[in-house]
């Protein structure tokens, strides 16, 4: 039941997008490295706390007992079971991991997936999957088939055919790596809504709201950067990108894209 009711969490914060992300790349001298997503949910699900509470006029939730759970799932006891995914692309992501924390009391809900790769070939696999919506599927499907979940319903689907189902978006971004540069480019764009943005109440404004942060660290000190919101270390072997981002408006390349010599 606990883990039913992490994905039924997952997924209802998923959809407000509200997340603060953040990207750890460790890249070595070989090639090797991992590359790390942290996903913090705690904003979207104090906002949904906050609106159940309105909504039920204060009443009952009090009573609710209040999950904690810290567990792990290890990709490679699923992978095998999502059929979008190609033979390539498994043998790439059964080295991810996720460690997800729970603590409704204190309305704290936080992802890690661990990447690790061999090389930049399969760090190339794994983000290019990552951008393809039918290439590594929603995000609620693997996260419940990694729950142990065989019941998708949760997800909008039945279980057989998640293809024309409700997901969750994949990234507007994909990251390229090779011996000697990391780039980041922009592959898909957010149309303005603003009429639909003033209708909304100011709660769910909060809540279309995320914060992205880049951190990378290099094996070697940068010989060229391009692209905006960047801070160099004094060393130039590692970089942080960081930008607010309002879901009701476009990612551009202005703002996401960059490239990194090194």
């Amino acid at each position: 039941m606990k883990l039913k009711f992490i994905a039924f969490i997952l997924i209802a914060c998923s959809f407000t997008s509200c997340i603060d992300l953040t990207e750890y790349f460790t890249i070595n001298e070989d090639g090797s490295g991992v590359y790390e997503q942290k996903m913090d949910m705690t904003r979207a699900l104090t906002g949904l706390s906050e609106m159940m509470e309105a909504a039920g006029g204060g009443q009952g939730s009090s009573n609710k007992k209040k999950e904690k759970v810290d567990t792990v799932i290890y990709y490679a006891s699923i992978v095998d079971t999502v059929s979008t995914l190609s033979a390539e692309q498994k043998t790439a992501f059964k080295k991810a991991y996720a460690k997800i924390h729970l603590d409704e009391a204190n309305n704290e809900i936080v992802m890690n997936i661990l990447f690790p790769f061999a090389s930049p070939k399969e760090f190339n696999i794994i983000q290019t999957a990552m951008a393809d919506n039918k290439a590594y599927g929603s995000l609620s499907d693997i996260m419940l088939g990694a729950l142990g979940s065989k019941n998708k319903q949760l997800a909008g689907g039945d279980g057989e055919n998640t293809e024309d189902k409700p997901s969750t978006p994949t990234r507007d971004y994909v990251y390229t790596l090779t011996g000697t540069s990391l780039s980041r480019k922009v592959i898909e764009k957010k149309e303005t809504d603003q009429k639909s943005e003033e209708e909304l109440p100011e709660q769910m404004k909060e809540l279309m709201k995320m914060n992205i942060k880049t951190v990378i660290k290099l094996p070697r000190a940068i010989k060229q950067s391009t692209g905006s919101n960047l801070t160099l270390s004094d060393n130039k072997k590692e970089v942080t990108f960081f930008k607010n981002v309002d879901l009701n408006t476009k990612f551009t390349g202005t703002d996401f894209d960059f490239s990194l010599a090194y």
